[in-house]
């Protein structure tokens, strides 16, 4: 679900929003943290099966 992922918000500029369902398709992203280090995991389901789930890290690197 690309729409999904064009939903980032300033907020929490991770991936895509914590929760979008378009008909059938239900788009699910948990995140924990803050910009500086972060981890969430996303899924998307079909009619209510998973079809998609990953889990992803990130933060903000810090040239020295």
């Amino acid at each position: 679900m690309k729409e999904a992922l064009s939903l980032v918000s300033e907020k929490a500029p991770y991936r895509g929003p914590a929760k979008l369902e378009k008909g059938d398709w239900k788009y699910l992203n948990e995140i924990k943290g803050d910009i500086k280090r972060f981890a969430g995991h996303e899924r998307i389901t079909f009619k209510g099966e998973e079809v998609f789930s990953q889990d992803y890290i990130g933060g903000v690197v810090i040239d020295k």
